[in-house]
Formats: structure tokens, sequence, C-alpha cells
């Protein structure tokens, strides 16, 4: 019994890490296969290189030529599509048939999920819509970083990985069941313009797009008075202020040296904000519009 790994960002590095800390694991594994996320600033790509060279396991990036060869390949984080590979395990980041497709993690955040989980499926040639053979799932409390929701997401897949080891090197077959269709929902992939900041929505949701959004990710974006682009990265909703005349995306005072903005709904605090160059960017005057 031997297995092929295609491995990506921190999940997929965790999951090496436990898989490596036993030895009769290390013995199922072929081949790793990992790559470079420039989408992601924990790609984990090189850590993943340098760990299997340590272990003498055989590693190649995305690019190289190599040959699948094994009983079994599972696929964590993995962006690329993977062929003639056989009995494809992917673990997918959500608690399936619901948010199918791409960026499920942030987009649970930002829609206020109350429960996060991961999905390992058999895959097919249809997205995400593979037999199930096992999830987990946890609660969570908002706010909540996406840095903080992916630690807890690689500790899911973690566990999630050393049962699938488990069946393998016990020769144990892997059960699994059809998905309910009628459940499906899907996530769409997100681009440079997704990044923005709608002011229109309330600030709550706000506030969870902020999180969502932010490290390792490209972080929430908006322009002061139409031009100078901006990164905000940590937000408060505040609830008190009622207006007689909203006008989203307007700076209604200051705290603290901190804008409050008016939202579709309620106002936002804005603690901590860069500009292009990365430098902190001060708020000078009240007379702005986000857009």
């Amino acid at each position: 019994m031997s297995i092929t790994l295609f491995l990506l960002n921190k999940k997929g590095y965790e999951s090496l890490i436990h898989i490596l800390q036993n030895k009769n694991y290390i013995s199922l594994i072929d081949k790793v296969i990992t790559a470079e996320d420039k989408g992601n600033k924990e790609d984990c790509c090189n850590e993943i290189f340098e760990l299997c060279k340590d272990h003498n396991i055989d590693v190649y990036k995305k690019d190289e030529d190599y040959i699948i060869n094994s009983e079994f390949s599972l696929a964590i984080g993995w962006r690329w599509l993977i062929i003639n590979a056989k009995n494809l395990i992917v673990l997918h980041d959500s608690l399936l048939p619901k948010y199918r497709g791409f960026s499920p993690l942030p987009n649970m955040l930002i829609n206020g999920e109350e429960e996060i989980g991961a999905t390992a499926i058999f895959a097919n040639n249809k997205m995400d819509q593979g037999e199930i053979i096992i999830s987990e799932k946890t609660t969570i409390v908002y706010p909540i970083k996406i840095s903080e929701a992916i630690d807890i997401m690689s500790s899911i897949y973690v566990s999630l990985v050393l049962k699938i080891f488990s069946k393998l090197f016990r020769k144990e077959r892997i059960s699994h069941f059809k998905q309910n269709e009628s459940l499906a929902t899907y996530s769409v992939w997100r681009d440079f313009e997704d990044y923005f900041i709608d002011w229109s929505k309330d600030a709550k949701y706000i506030e969870r797009f902020v999180d969502a959004v932010g490290y390792p990710y490209d972080g929430a974006k908006t322009y002061v008075d139409g031009k100078k682009l901006i990164t905000i990265d940590k937000v408060e909703a505040i609830e008190r202020y009622k207006l007689e005349t909203p006008k989203y995306g307007k700076i209604l005072t200051f705290e603290n040296e901190f804008p409050i903005v008016i939202c579709g709904e309620n106002t936002l605090r804005i603690i901590d904000a860069k500009d292009e160059h990365g430098d902190i960017y001060k708020f000078n005057k009240l007379r702005v519009r986000l857009t």
C-alpha cells in the first residue's frame, strides 16, 4: 500500500509534520508534490520541500516531471488539476455538500457561520461532488481572524489525515457515501476586486469580511476619496451611533484618533490600516469618503 501526497499551505505542512511522527505512516509515502501559491503568503512550499528532504522522502515541485504510481493519492490545499491518480482523496475546507468550490473558509467566516469544518472525499470529475469519507467540525466564536481559523482547520485536517493513514496502514476498507445534492451550495473564487469593502453592508458583516480576507491573504481594500488605495487590517463594529441620514463610506467622527465610518447599518472603527507601501496609514481629516 502506498500513497502520493499533494501538499500546499499550512494545512498541508502541519499534516505532513504529524504523519512523519509515525514511522509506519512514513513507509506508506511514495512521494510528495508541492507548489508555490502566490495568492497565499503561507504556501509553506519550501518548508514542505525541506521537511521531505530531511526524512529522505521523494519530493517534487508541481512543474517538475514525476509519475504517480501509488495505489492512493491525497490532496491538501491543492489548486490544480491532478491527472492519472488512482483513488484520489481530496480534503476540502467545508462541511460538504455546503460551500463546494473556492475559498470556502473565508466565505464561511464572512457569512458568520457558527461552525467550520473539513471533509475528505474521493474525487470525481465534478467540483467537490465526490463521495464523502469523513468530516469533522468545530464551533467558533466571532470576532475571529482568518489566521486563527486556519490554525483550527489545520488541526481538523491533521485529525482527518491520521485517520485515513491509519486505515491505509491497517489495509482497512475506506468506506464512503454519496453527498446530499439537495443541501449543496457553492463558493465562488476571489480576485482583486473581491477584496474591496462594500460599505453599504452592515458593520458586523464588514468586520467579519476584514477579518476573513486578512493575512495570509491580501487584505481588505478601500479607496480614500476615490484616489488613494489602502488596506484595512483591523476594525471593530460600533453600534451606539443613531444616524438620521446614514451615508455609508463617510467618516462620522474620530474616537481616540481612530476614524468611525458609517456603514449600511451601524458604524465601524478603523483600528489598523496601511498604504500601498505597507506603511501605517493615518486618517488626518474628517471629510473623507471611503469607496
